[in-house]
């Protein structure tokens, strides 16, 4: 899979990718498929939003606690997952 965007911030490289879902299994899917695709990345997390699901869920993938839950799954919209692949450099960036 390609990503649909790549962003560079200080030595951290990001890969964006996102996905129409029905359920939350397949969003854990396309998450372990870019996880085996990328498997020397740092953090592959991803968060969702069903059709039908005000509130979404996501998992962190050992990335700080809410860092992804307060971060993109307020602008994810519904049926949508997206999977953020990164590549940490040795700056922290929060």
């Amino acid at each position: 899979m390609e990503p649909l965007a790549e962003l560079q911030i200080a030595d951290s490289r990001f890969l964006g990718f996102a996905f129409n879902v029905t359920t939350a299994q397949e969003a854990l899917e396309r998450q372990s498929q870019l996880k085996a695709q990328y498997a020397d990345a740092a953090h592959v997390p991803v968060t969702w939003r069903l059709a039908d699901d005000a509130v979404g869920g996501c998992d962190e993938d050992d990335e700080p606690l809410h860092s992804v839950e307060s971060g993109c799954l307020p602008l994810v919209p519904s049926g949508l997952a997206v999977v953020i692949v990164r590549y940490f450099g040795t700056q922290l960036l929060g």
